[in-house]
């Protein structure tokens, strides 16, 4: 998010999507969950915000897109590969945030034996869980370099809430710093694939790089709040030098002593590489 305003060319031809998580499972069990459209769905509550990279629902996931998660007309799907993770528990509300490595093979005009027809990328994936039902999910393929603008326009947030508190901390690096949760989990993530801060020190050095940034809600957000947990989804407007750029936005929260501290923060472009 810090980096110069430059607008990498990108191909869009090949639809897959990520699906969330289940947190009680081993990497293992993981990787075999997201194999089915079933398990996949079983996973979230009926009204989760679910932020994919190419797409942003709330409520029932629409079946074009488990299918593409499912399968490729032009190729093969590999398992996927659940890499480093960290998992932050206060009270009903257990945060979440893994590497997941996808890989897939093309199969027109590409025989196998070809390494140009093999592919693979990482995404980084954090959801919000309460009980054993997932509320909110964000899963992004973060940029590399120091490519931070999208040609893609970001879809309009579903359901959408009026402005409370989280929303109004998500444009506003310092105020998240200051309302962190003292915790080794508490991660922050931006937009490019360095940005990405694990426990309260880092964090708050990561969001101090973010101070000068020009940040506004583009729209109404997503904000649910239920007792000592609560999640907000917005569009965030980036303006960089007369420019902006539409990212993604989501961030996770639980009270302390009545008070609302941030267990993590994840921004994204809304934008779907396939890495060929």
């Amino acid at each position: 998010m810090a980096g110069a305003y430059i607008v990498e060319a990108m191909r869009y031809s090949l639809a897959a999507v990520l699906i969330a998580i289940p947190l009680v499972a081993s990497a293992d069990f993981v990787a075999t969950q997201l194999s089915d459209d079933g398990p996949m769905k079983a996973w979230f509550e009926p009204d989760a915000t679910v932020i994919l990279p190419a797409t942003a629902t709330t409520g029932a996931l629409p079946p074009d897109k488990l299918d593409s998660f499912t399968n490729m007309e032009y190729g093969s799907m590999g398992p996927f590969k659940v890499g480093r993770s960290i998992t932050g528990k206060r009270g009903d509300a257990t945060w979440y945030l893994a590497d997941v490595k996808q890989a897939w093979a093309i199969s027109v005009d590409c025989p196998p034996a070809l390494a140009r027809c093999h592919h693979s990328r990482t995404l980084r994936l954090s959801e919000l869980v309460v009980g054993d039902k997932a509320v909110a999910v964000h899963v992004d393929d973060p940029v590399p370099g120091t490519t931070t603008a999208s040609p893609v326009a970001a879809d309009p947030i579903a359901g959408t809430t009026e402005a409370g508190p989280l929303a109004k901390l998500l444009v506003d690096p310092a105020a998240i710093a200051q309302t962190l949760l003292d915790d080794k989990t508490t991660f922050v993530l931006g937009t490019e694939v360095g940005e990405k801060a694990v426990g309260t020190a880092a964090a708050k050095k990561l969001l101090g790089t973010w101070s000068k940034l020009s940040l506004a809600l583009e729209g109404k957000p997503r904000e649910v709040t239920k007792g000592s947990w609560g999640y907000v989804a917005a569009n965030v407007g980036w303006t960089v030098k007369a420019k902006k750029t539409v990212i993604r936005a989501t961030l996770y929260a639980v009270q302390v002593d009545g008070a609302w501290k941030v267990a993590g923060v994840h921004y994204s472009l809304p934008v779907h590489r396939m890495g060929y």
